[in-house]
């Protein structure tokens, strides 16, 4: 009998701090659809929108920390 071999890559949540802010302006702002999209699904659910997060002029651990808007910036990132 053949077993099927499965590869689950997983990334670890990593950090989006005050060094990174800016970040997706600065090297993906030619990918506004992109962003726009997971901007318009945190929106439709009660979530801040990646990109006005990355746009805030510093980094608050209250409103960028959370798992759910780390993770989501990361992503974008």
């Amino acid at each position: 009998m053949r077993k099927e071999t499965a590869i689950v890559i997983a990334p670890g949540r990593g950090v989006y701090g005050q060094s990174e802010l800016g970040y997706l302006q600065k090297w993906h702002s030619q990918k506004q659809h992109f962003l726009r999209g997971i901007d318009t699904h945190r929106i439709e659910h009660d979530r801040p929108a990646v990109t006005l997060l990355d746009s805030a002029d510093k980094s608050a651990s209250a409103r960028h920390a959370p798992s759910r808007t780390a993770s989501a910036l990361i992503y974008a990132c």
